[in-house]
Parts: structure tokens; sequence; C-alpha cells
């Protein structure tokens, strides 16, 4: 059983040591996969959008431990996914695009039997002690209904963004995810992006904040265009995103996680 790790801990944390050693204790058999820990710190948007690329992954258990909330009345929770996914995390959103693309919530559990946790559990480091020894247990064959309560879908906290939708050929949209390039990824999915129409080869036009306008070559891959000139690309890993040909869309645009973007495939300008 493959059980992956997603968190904002920074690959050179003892935290991520942790975790494995937590799951190695129990599940010496499952094979781990470090998938990201290099989530901004305390940025649930953004795990939640890298959390969303497991649907590249083989059904398995995906941990995720973005959770500025820890120790507080936030409950752990366990979805069960159509496609066989397991998500385990945090109810604070962070799980919820994953599910969605997934195939949609089965079952919501509750972390709350205590044999299945470390003896003793941090108010600050459930990672370890509560959503990997809950991953682990599920790794070797403990049910599902064993984990907890049973968790309504209406009583969850939300996801962090939606799906943006386009309206004559403009799309109001966020910065979900900036990654260490500096591309940033917004929450156009890649399906009704391909479907909205516009060619490939087109220019189209961004508004930034509602505060200046780029004019941005779509196309497929980042060597269409010249070093240094902007580029909009379907990332063929779910979302659409903005990016420089060897260079930081973000920073040269003073982008933020969050920021509204508006993507205008009509010909028009952006704030006509």
């Amino acid at each position: 059983m493959i059980i992956t790790l997603t968190s904002d801990f920074g690959k050179q944390s003892q935290g991520v040591g942790m975790m494995e050693a937590a799951i190695a204790e129990i599940a010496p058999s499952a094979r781990v996969i470090h998938y990201a820990h290099g989530i901004e710190p305390f940025a649930i948007t953004s795990a939640a959008r890298v959390l969303e690329t497991v649907q590249f992954v083989a059904p398995a258990i995906h941990v995720c431990v973005c959770d500025p909330g820890v120790g507080t009345s936030r409950r752990p929770i366990a979805l069960a996914t159509r496609r066989g996914d397991i998500l385990v995390g945090p109810d604070n959103g962070v799980v919820l695009p994953a599910a969605r693309v997934l195939g949609g919530i089965v079952e919501i559990r509750e972390i709350s039997n205590r044999s299945l946790l470390r003896p003793s559990v941090s108010t600050v480091f459930h990672g370890r002690d509560v959503f990997c020894p809950a991953a682990a247990h599920l790794a070797i064959g403990v049910s599902f209904e064993s984990l907890g309560s049973l968790v309504a879908k209406n009583s969850l906290i939300g996801a962090p963004y939606g799906e943006a939708e386009a309206r004559d050929g403009r799309w109001a949209a966020r910065v979900i995810h900036i990654d260490r390039f500096g591309n940033a990824h917004l929450n156009i999915a890649s399906r009704p992006w391909r479907a909205s129409g516009g060619a490939d080869h087109m220019n189209v036009a961004v508004l930034v904040r509602g505060e200046h306008q780029v004019i941005v070559k779509r196309r497929v891959a980042f060597g269409e265009v010249k070093e240094s000139l902007p580029v909009l690309l379907d990332e063929n890993d779910g979302r659409v995103a903005l990016a420089i040909n060897q260079g930081s869309f973000a920073a040269i645009h003073g982008l933020r996680l969050n920021d509204e973007i508006v993507v205008d495939c009509s010909g028009r300008r952006a704030d006509d």
C-alpha cells in the first residue's frame, strides 16, 4: 500500500522523518512517498492545490498536514473517495479539492479511535500522532469504519477555493498556488479550459488584481515564447498557469496567493 505525505514542514524538517517513522512502526511494508513538503507555511490554499495532483498517482492513502489550527477544536478527518483513495488530514478544507478530482466523497470519518493513535497525542503535531498512525493502520487492513464516527459532508469546513467559470470568454479566477519557479497556478481546470475554445496560439489579456493588464501568449510549451516573455499554459496536471519562460511571473507582476485574476479570451481588453 502506498502512503503519500504532503506538508508545509520543509524537506529538511525532522517532522517529516518523524511522520515516516510513525508509519514504519505500524506498517513497515507500506511504501511512503514524500509527495511535497515545500508548501508555503500555513498556506492551506496552496496545499490543497498541490494535494489535488495526487490524481496522477495510483489510488493510495494521502496524508496532508497543513494545519494552522492544530490542537484546537478542528477535527482530524479521513475521506474515502470514489476512485478508492483515502484522504487524511485536518478539517480545514485542505483535502476537499483533491476529493473532488478523485471522483467525490463516499464517506467521511472523524479520526477519534484512540487505539489507532500514538499513546500520547501532542497538541501541536497531529501529523505524527494522529494522521500518520491512522493512515498506517488503514494500510495494514484496519477498516475505515474503525477510525471513528461518521461525519456529515455539510458539516465540513469549506474548500479554500472553488472552480473558476467563464462568461463570454472571460474567466474570473484566483491564484491558488505559486511554485518555486514563480508560475502562478489558477483555479481554472484543464477540462473546461480546453472545452471553452480559443486557439492554443492566441494572445489573451490578463488583468492582475484589477490594477494592470498583461498581454499573454496562450501556448502549449514554455519554449514556444522567447526567454523572459509571459505565457499561459495548460500544465497537464489539471490546471492552467501563468508563467514566464525562464523567469518568475509572480515576482515580475507582484502576484500573491489568492490574488484575483481575469483571463480574457474574448478578444476584448480585460478591463473593458
